[in-house]
């Protein structure tokens, strides 16, 4: 396999880090605020978010590249002002724009952090890459309808959660075929994988 020279997607950007790092800083102190201020249900659904944040942030350049794990939680942090701030009700189009990027965000995270193991199985099969990355991004998109509806997020009804999930599947389709493209899924394989 011919390794893409040069790649600056997948460099070590130091500005990275610490852009990942103050992303995921502000969603815990938005978490602490609304704790703070007897808003608990803002918190809770803010700290579910964080979780994966923290997974995928911990295990940025040994499970996942550093990129996707940062555009997780820097959509994260925008979900967590959306969510906070009750903009879904405000700004119409927040919601399908916010479905769009935590799908995009989350396929190639799942899908490298879950199958790290069996990445070489992905080598020659991008497809199943794409397919495993939208799956986990629907099935936690799914997930996600159930807790707007429990929460009482945004607006509850048919018509928006097709909505929503259609956006959530075509964030993750174009973020999943991003990833697995020579450029970046190779280029991580060779430099991360086959040293471990």
């Amino acid at each position: 396999m011919e390794v893409v020279k040069n790649n600056l997607i997948l460099k070590d950007h130091k500005f990275l880090w610490p852009l990942g790092w103050s992303a995921f800083l502000f969603i815990a102190g938005l978490a602490l605020f609304f704790t703070v201020i007897g808003e608990f249900s803002k918190a809770a659904l803010i700290l579910v978010i964080l979780l994966p944040a923290y997974i995928f942030l911990s295990s940025a350049q040994k499970r996942i590249p550093l990129i996707f794990a940062v555009f997780y939680i820097l959509t994260a942090a925008f979900d967590a002002i959306l969510m906070g701030f009750d903009l879904f009700e405000k700004v119409f189009f927040f919601d399908e724009v916010a479905h769009f990027l935590t799908a995009a965000a989350l396929a190639p995270c799942c899908a490298f952090y879950l199958f790290y193991p069996h990445l070489k199985i992905f080598v020659k099969d991008k497809t199943l890459f794409i397919i495993s990355g939208c799956a986990f991004s629907m099935a936690l998109g799914s997930v996600w309808e159930v807790f707007e509806y429990g929460f009482g997020i945004g607006t509850v009804s048919y018509k928006d959660t097709i909505s929503d999930l259609f956006f959530g599947f075509s964030g993750a389709a174009i973020s999943s075929f991003f990833a697995s493209s020579k450029r970046v899924f190779d280029h991580f394989y060779e430099t991360v994988c086959s040293g471990s």
